[in-house]
């Protein structure tokens, strides 16, 4: 057997994390990884108030997302659906939609965006952390800071009142 290339071995442990509305995140395999290809994180969403995701849609990317702990409630377009672990979900670009764990506990998810890129979203964002259980309680980022890298990263943000939470 072949040694693998350091960067395609990700252990568990390894991070960094990053922590945005309620949620922390670590990026899995990057965009740089995959020349481009695609980019995998895993996420740990607090149950309401906090938002997994406020309502967005993507003009580059599609997103798949697979439930591994707890439960979501997606709302992809006008449509709620809950997903519970072991359920898949994929948001498709050019579609709205949004997520948030109903309660009571963190749920856990992969999530799968193609093609990258829109890793560096969160890196440019969110605030780092030493470890998920280590991650400040739930904030908003700056709007006028969000919504410039919404514009750069091919984001539409909606506004709160157009999610059926």
């Amino acid at each position: 057997m072949s040694a693998l290339n350091i960067k395609q071995l990700i252990r568990k442990e390894d991070g960094p994390w990053v922590a945005m509305m309620g949620s922390v995140r670590t990026i899995r395999i990057s965009g740089e990884v995959t020349g481009g290809a695609l980019s995998l994180n895993e996420q740990i969403i607090a149950p309401l108030p906090a938002l997994g995701s406020p309502l967005h849609m993507h003009e580059r990317e599609d997103e798949t997302f697979y439930i591994l702990e707890g439960s979501l409630v997606f709302q992809v377009e006008d449509q709620l659906v809950e997903a519970k672990a072991g359920d898949t979900v994929w948001a498709p670009r050019g579609q709205r939609h949004a997520f948030w764990n109903p309660g009571p506990a963190p749920a856990r998810i992969l999530t799968l965006v193609t093609p990258a890129g829109f890793e560096q979203f969160f890196e440019e964002l969110a605030t780092p952390v030493e470890s998920p259980e280590k991650a400040p309680p739930p904030s908003k980022p700056d709007p006028e800071r969000m919504t410039t890298l919404a514009r750069k990263y091919g984001l539409t943000l909606y506004p709160r009142d157009m999610l059926k939470v």
